[in-house]
C-alpha cells in the first residue's frame, strides 16, 4: 500500500484510493508516494497544471473556403491569429476576425497578447462589397 500526498490542495487534488490527480487551479504541486510497509520507500514529482485557452473559428456564413482549425493556447501568453484560408462569401469583404464576448475586432496575423482564461470563439466579420 502506498500513501499519496499533494502539496497544495489549491492547485491539485488527488484521491488516495484510485491515485487520480484533478487539477483544480494553474500552478505548482508536489505528489509525495509513501509506502504503508516501509515509509524510508518514497517518490516524489512535480506537476505543472497550467490553464488552456480554447479558441474556434467561426467562418460566419462563408461559401467557399476553410476556417482555421480550432486550437488551444497556453493561457497568460501570446497567440498570432491564422490567415482566413480564402474564406469567401458573395457580396462581402472579409475585415478582420470578430469575438462576440468581449466585442474586439482582431485583423488576420494579429498578436493576442496574454489569453484571458476562458473559450473564445472568433467569428469572420466582413463588411458588404459596393462593387
Amino acid at each position: 500500500m502506498v500513501n499519496i500526498f499533494a502539496s497544495n490542495a489549491n492547485v491539485a487534488t488527488i484521491d488516495c484510493d484510485t491515485g487520480l490527480i484533478t487539477a483544480i487551479a494553474p500552478g505548482t504541486v508536489t505528489i509525495t508516494a509513501i509506502s504503508t510497509a516501509n515509509a524510508n520507500v518514497r517518490d516524489t514529482f512535480t506537476l505543472a497544471i497550467r490553464n488552456y485557452v480554447y479558441i474556434s473559428f467561426d467562418g460566419n456564413g462563408y461559401t467557399s473556403g476553410n476556417t482555421p482549425a480550432n486550437t488551444l493556447a497556453l493561457s497568460g501568453t501570446n497567440y498570432t491569429l491564422p490567415q482566413r484560408d480564402r474564406l469567401s462569401r458573395a457580396g462581402y469583404v472579409f475585415a478582420d476576425w470578430h469575438c462576440v464576448t468581449s466585442s474586439i475586432n482582431y485583423t488576420v496575423g494579429t498578436l493576442v497578447v496574454k489569453l484571458l482564461h476562458s473559450h473564445r470563439r472568433l467569428y469572420q466579420s466582413g463588411s458588404l462589397n459596393p462593387h
